[in-house]
């Protein structure tokens, strides 16, 4: 089971709970080698990661900042009608960025975590085993 993710803005805290049974799992999405954008609609940055979000064409991008092994990703997830998440995560390795071509229904709001999981001691396959790091982006699709 997936869990929500969502962080209040009066406390800064990240909430994560749960999913109930009826809701679908995470939906796990591997970058694509790219070039890091140099105009961008959002970003932020942690321990190891940087992300970017180009609202035109739904492109979210994962860049690997740190030489640690760990697997570096954005959780995204969408919320509204037929809410969706998702992690878009890189295997490409330290310095290097990678994409992942999304196409999601215009409007709605989407908050992007930044994550690592270190596939040496976890299944990255599995949405519990990813650490949420204390870094988002809230926008829309």
């Amino acid at each position: 089971m997936f869990r929500h993710l969502f962080a209040t803005a009066l406390t800064g805290a990240l909430l994560i709970w749960p999913a109930t049974a009826a809701e679908a799992s995470t939906h796990f999405f591997k970058a694509e080698s790219a070039s890091w954008p140099t105009s961008y609609t959002k970003g932020a940055s942690a321990a190891g990661v940087s992300v970017r979000w180009v609202a035109g064409g739904d492109r979210l991008y994962v860049k690997d900042t740190a030489a640690d092994g760990k697997r570096v990703g954005a959780w995204f997830i969408i919320v509204g009608s037929g809410s969706v998440d998702g992690i878009c995560y890189s295997t490409l390795g330290s310095g290097k960025a990678g994409l992942c071509d999304l196409e999601l229904t215009e409007g709605r709001s989407l908050t992007i975590f930044l994550a690592t999981c270190d596939a040496d001691t976890a299944n990255c396959n599995d949405d519990n085993q990813w650490k949420v790091l204390p870094s988002y982006i809230e926008t829309t699709t």
